[in-house]
């Protein structure tokens, strides 16, 4: 039987939504089930394509190590799940353990490599395009598309 998240409701209406070990991710009043669990999909797809262009195992991802390649690698999630829209600031620094401050940070970073770096460019631009249609896909499972 699955398990509802409104049962690990607190007495100010939020609720706790376990996500796989990580801290519980902190969910407002007004959103159903369904809308979690595709945004969570969804941030774990885009750390997927982020994490196969860059080389880095998903299990180091999320380590805290901060060599140059895994900071970069998160920073990159972080870019991407905010400028498709999957989450906000806050959700995403409860996805990651971190603070929202952190999550700006990161965006804006990536935002001001890339008008450096055409390597770095190149590769978000490829992440943000895959990420596209899979995103779509997950809001829009009946949709007809041709990848």
């Amino acid at each position: 039987m699955a398990r509802d998240f409104t049962d690990n409701c607190m007495p100010s209406g939020r609720a706790y939504l376990p996500v796989s070990g990580r801290i519980p991710l902190i969910v407002q009043p007004g959103n159903n089930r369904t809308n979690i669990l595709n945004m969570l999909q969804s941030i774990e797809i885009v750390e997927g394509i982020v994490y196969t262009h860059s080389l880095i195992k998903y299990s180091t991802a999320h380590s805290p190590y901060r060599n140059k390649n895994m900071a970069e690698a998160r920073m990159m999630v972080m870019y991407v799940c905010i400028k498709k829209k999957i989450c906000t600031n806050k959700e995403l620094a409860e996805y990651f353990s971190k603070h929202h401050s952190t999550i700006s940070h990161a965006v804006r970073v990536i935002g001001n490599l890339i008008e450096y770096d055409k390597k770095l460019s190149d590769k978000v631009d490829h992440c943000l395009n895959e990420t596209a249609t899979l995103i779509e896909i997950i809001r829009n499972p009946f949709a007809n598309f041709s990848l």
